[in-house]
Formats: C-alpha cells, structure tokens, sequence
C-alpha cells in the first residue's frame, strides 16, 4: 500500500455516529491520512427517520446528502456518497460546502487547488 487513506467506519446514531466522526479530526492529526467515510450510511440506519419518510419523503434526502456535508465539515477528505442515483443531489451540496470550507481557510493561507469547487464552480 502505497497510498493509504482511511474511511472511519460512522456506525449508526445512538451506537456511536458522533464519535465515528470525530475519529476523522484524530486520524488526520495523527497520522495525516486522508479521511472520510460512507456517513449516508447514518440516515439508513436510522429507524425513526424510516418510519418518518413513509409520509414525508421529501426529508430523506435531506438526511442522506446532509450527512456528507457532516463528514467533510469535520475534516474529510472524501465521502463515499452512497447509490449513483444520489449524485446529482451529492455533488452539488459537496460542492458548496467545500466552497465555504476553503473561504473560511483562506484568510489562514490555505490555497485550494486549481481543479477545486472553488475555482470551477464561482
């Protein structure tokens, strides 16, 4: 392996999402791999919101897109974003919310990459 990165397995809320997540902060401080994980795991596995979306289906993917945006605000390098079907939702929130992470690292000296949402996107 020549190049490792690291999904931190974000198991279910309740049974250790939070922490799951917070994991990506620790792995990157410690050993500077790239991070992230499949978060849209988090919404699947939530049985409240199962129940919830018989009837109102327009808040399942708020929760499924939501939770990649959760995964790159604590510092992931990449989601794994769940069906192909989610990524015309996906791309466009990811997009953003990088957007807004590398405005609020510029003023620090952090220069996103020419292919970055930032400079394709704006």
């Amino acid at each position: 392996i020549t190049k490792p990165w690291m999904d931190v397995a974000v198991t279910p809320l309740g049974q250790g999402a939070g922490p799951a997540v917070r994991t990506s902060y620790a792995v990157k401080a410690k050993w500077g791999y790239p991070v992230g994980s499949g978060i849209h795991n988090v919404p699947s596995a939530w049985d409240w919101l199962r129940q919830y979306k018989k009837e109102h289906k327009e808040a399942w993917p708020v929760c499924d897109i939501g939770s990649n945006i959760v995964q790159q605000m604590a510092g992931g390098d990449f989601v794994l974003f769940g069906p192909i079907e989610n990524s015309r939702l996906a791309f466009p929130a990811c997009g953003m919310a990088d957007i807004m992470i590398a405005e609020a690292a510029k003023d620090i000296g952090t220069e996103p990459i020419e292919a970055h949402p930032l400079n394709l996107l704006l």
